[in-house]
């Protein structure tokens, strides 16, 4: 996976969850406005300088993050070899790693890709580009029937 690839998955779940919090300060700056005494007429302006710099600020963090070192391992080329128990991921180092289908807590469908989660922020990036269709349905079942 490519680094702006890696970014636009951790942007685009960042806005799914905290879109809100990004559109509040846009909502409370007219409110402020009308509504603070002269003595805070800085508020307005400061919600909406918040609410430019918060966004921006977050999403060079997560460039950040997703070109780090720390994140080369999430990047590294692999294979995964699945059937109706586990998903091995074979990397590109021929380190393996094992999950079982029972520890899929989540599966997240995008419109080309699936994001399989086994904790609340760890999931397995796989395109459905990876699957033959058939493969990619019987995947599907056995992630239904855990």
């Amino acid at each position: 996976m490519s680094i702006g690839k890696y970014f636009k998955i951790l942007a685009s779940l960042r806005l799914k969850k905290d879109w809100y919090v990004y559109l509040l300060p846009f909502v409370a700056a007219p409110i402020a406005f009308l509504f603070a005494p002269p003595a805070y007429a800085f508020i307005p302006e400061f919600l909406v300088a918040y609410g430019i710099i918060m966004p921006l600020w977050n999403f060079v963090y997560l460039y950040i993050h997703a070109s780090s070192s720390k994140a080369e391992y999430i990047r590294m080329k692999r294979h995964y070899e699945v059937d109706e128990k586990s998903i091995t991921a074979i990397h590109a180092d021929k380190t393996m790693s094992e999950i079982d289908i029972e520890d899929v807590v989540a599966v997240k469908e995008r419109k080309n890709e699936m994001l399989v989660y086994f904790s609340k922020s760890a999931f397995l990036y796989l395109p459905y580009s990876a699957f033959e269709k058939k493969d990619l349905e019987t995947f599907k079942d056995w992630l239904k029937k855990r």
